[in-house]
């Protein structure tokens, strides 16, 4: 069997940005460090026992605060968290921490969420330039609003969507 080509890496973000996703933050207190990112790259992945997923880049600060502390939120954003959605996006700017809350037990939050769970960190597995972040979520709760979605490098807004069937 031939090895394939490698596909640069510009042609499969390009490629994989066709897919519509939701927008989330991942905070982290970090044992008084606190970091935090948006993301593209969250799913629940477990009913029994609760446990969800995200993806976050080898050497991030968020990865370092939640390998650290042991516990992490995941906050899904509506469209009035766009600036929120762009701070977090850049690598190293300075922690917007004006903009969110924290829990009676430290977690950091993001005010009016769409959805919110409280995890608690169960496994790290390295993969390529990322590392599959696994947490039991201990506490959950949803709000409303327009969904943030990310598509082909933009946000945009989805509409209030009728609750799936």
């Amino acid at each position: 069997m031939t090895p394939a080509t490698p596909t640069p890496q510009g042609q499969f973000r390009r490629c994989a940005g066709k897919f519509a996703t939701g927008v989330a933050v991942v905070l982290s207190p970090g044992a008084g460090q606190p970091a935090g990112m948006t993301v593209n790259s969250f799913t629940p992945v477990s009913l029994d026992p609760l446990i969800v997923l995200v993806s976050l880049g080898h050497g991030t600060r968020t990865l370092a605060a939640i390998a650290r502390d042991g516990r992490f939120s995941i906050n899904v954003l509506h469209t009035g968290h766009t600036g929120l959605a762009t701070a977090l996006a850049a690598p190293g700017a300075p922690f917007p921490g004006s903009s969110l809350s924290r829990s009676q037990d430290g977690h950091l939050l993001v005010p009016d969420a769409l959805a919110t769970m409280v995890c608690r960190l169960t496994r790290l597995i390295p993969v390529g330039d990322h590392v599959l972040v696994l947490g039991a979520v201990e506490s959950h709760a949803t709000g409303g609003g327009e969904h943030l979605l990310f598509l082909e490098g933009a946000f945009l807004g989805s509409g209030r969507c009728a609750p799936a069937s």
